[in-house]
C-alpha cells in the first residue's frame, strides 16, 4: 500500500489522478470569493442611489 497502489490516496497523488479516495476540491471556495466582490458592488450602487436622492428632492422643490 504505497505510491504504486492506485486505490490509496498516496497512490493517487503519485499518479496525479483523482477518484474515490482522492476527490477534487469543491467549487464552493470560488463562490465565496465572488460574494465579497458582489457585496462591494452592491454597496457602491447603494451609495450612488443615496447621493442621487437629495439631488432629486431639490429638483422637485
Amino acid at each position: 500500500m504505497g505510491k504504486g497502489d492506485r486505490r490509496t490516496r498516496r497512490g493517487k497523488i503519485w499518479n496525479g489522478t483523482y477518484g474515490k479516495y482522492r476527490s477534487r476540491k469543491k467549487k464552493v471556495q470560488e463562490q465565496e470569493k465572488q460574494q465579497p466582490e458582489q457585496a462591494a458592488q452592491v454597496e457602491q450602487v447603494e451609495q450612488r442611489e443615496q447621493a442621487e436622492q437629495p439631488e432629486q428632492q431639490e429638483q422637485q422643490q
